[in-house]
């Protein structure tokens, strides 16, 4: 395993050595926004009392930005990063005729493409786990009202959520570079791959999480969950929908004015209380489909005459 480490960081040093670069870069400005946010709470907390508009809120702004760019950032190179190592790893070989030599020097395939496999998917790792954790210090700086554990907001680019990226990006390469056994394409097809990802770790949320009652409106909650619908509430309870809501309404009345102002109006959908399950879920789907895609790709390895 030493030897193969080695030789992936021989192969990809250059890959391996901008991506540590952007990783330090991402990390530096994710430390700026935090430290310059966390130093604009004091000036908002006095301007609350204000009636004249407050210049730390046009800063809290500028600062909101620049964390939904470096969020971006992070999205971006998990992607590549996830998309180079996956999708050469096969590929390489094949297209530069040299996959002959070094799977007849292997006892088999498999044990050719296990380590390696292993190996690159380790270094993934190394380069994205900082970024997946800065990303929850940086949600909370950019919702500093709102505990990152308890938003479904930016669910990609932070936690679970981007390294659930980074690693389906990771599968889908090894195996689509097997199959292509040219680099450029694999790379692009698995960079679109991402984007597919990256959809679906939005989207299962909403799939697998357990719909309910979020809150009243208006409440901060609300802006920080997956909102289906809104309902309105009994007093016993009971929820309606607008036109149920609005058949109870006497006659003579305008039955939605009568609506909204007799009953609850309430959010219904995914809570961001439910974040912890939720994210967890997520990544074991997104893992699940993964272990498949690199079984497929161990496959083709093994059954794939070199070219």
């Amino acid at each position: 395993m030493t030897r193969t480490l080695k030789l992936a960081l021989r192969l990809d040093r250059l890959e391996l050595a901008i991506f540590v670069l952007c990783v330090l870069g991402l990390l530096g400005c994710t430390t700026y926004v935090v430290a310059a946010v966390a130093g604009l709470l004091p000036s908002l907390a006095d301007c609350s009392d204000q009636t004249s508009p407050c210049p730390a809120y046009g800063l809290l702004n500028d600062q909101i930005a620049i964390g939904h760019l470096v969020m971006l950032g992070f999205l971006v190179v998990a992607i590549l990063a996830g998309a180079l190592l996956g999708s050469q790893l096969v590929s390489r070989e094949i297209e530069r005729g040299t996959a002959p030599t070094v799977w007849s020097l292997a006892r088999s395939r498999l044990r050719w493409f296990a380590p390696r496999a292993a190996v690159a998917l380790a270094l993934l790792l190394v380069l994205v786990i900082p970024l997946a954790v800065a990303g929850q210090f940086l949600e909370g700086a950019i919702e500093p009202t709102v505990d990152p554990s308890a938003s479904m907001i930016d669910l990609p680019t932070r936690g679970l959520g981007l390294l659930s990226v980074a690693i389906g990006t990771f599968a889908a390469g090894l195996f689509l570079g097997a199959v292509f056994g040219r680099m450029l394409p694999a790379l692009l097809v698995t960079a679109f791959a991402g984007g597919v990802v990256i959809a679906a770790v939005a989207l299962l949320p909403a799939l697998v999480g357990q719909p309910k009652v979020i809150g009243s409106f208006p409440s901060a909650a609300i802006a920080h969950s997956i909102v289906f619908e809104q309902r309105f509430r009994t007093p016993n309870g009971e929820l309606l929908n607008l036109d149920e809501a609005m058949a109870m309404a006497p006659a003579g009345t305008n039955p939605e004015d009568w609506a909204w102002q007799n009953f609850d109006r309430v959010a219904y959908g995914i809570s961001g209380s439910d974040y912890p399950t939720i994210a967890l879920t997520t990544a074991a789907i997104i893992a699940l489909v993964s272990v498949g895609l690199v079984g497929c790709a161990a496959l083709v390895v093994r059954r794939r005459r070199p070219e």
